[in-house]
């Protein structure tokens, strides 16, 4: 999609990981949408453990999203990782609700359990990219 950049797909691994980071455990459709995010972004190994390890703000990186896209994606990757593993844990929601608000409430977010289709909707668009 010409409307996400490569920088852009960093920017967003570095937010999904932050989400995935939450609960220590990686379910297996959280490892397949950021292997495909590292894939995308061309990330060797040693810079995702350098990402995975990092604790620079993240703020930052919101200023530096290219496009509406890329911020719709962003906030899809963060409901598609946080629904991963089934479990909703309250510092995701608050993080993700963080993030859409500092991004203008771009996506008006559904329950929970609706969550599931960010997941295929986020999987479906990375595989278009590459």
């Amino acid at each position: 999609m010409a409307d996400i950049s490569h920088e852009d797909i960093k920017i967003i691994l570095l937010f999904a990981l932050h989400v995935a980071k939450v609960d220590k455990e990686f379910a297996g459709m959280e490892k397949q949408i950021l292997r495909r995010f590292v894939e995308l972004a061309g990330i060797s190994e040693e810079e995702r453990m350098e990402m995975m390890h990092a604790d620079k703000s993240l703020a930052h990186g919101l200023e530096h999203l290219s496009s509406g896209a890329a911020r719709e994606l962003l906030v899809k990757s963060l409901c598609a990782v946080a629904h991963s593993d089934g479990v909703m844990h309250e510092t995701e929601r608050e993080f993700i609700n963080r993030v859409n608000s500092q991004l203008g409430e771009l996506i008006s977010l559904p329950p929970f359990d609706e969550w599931e289709a960010y997941e295929h909707e986020v999987l479906a668009l990375l595989n278009e990219m590459g």
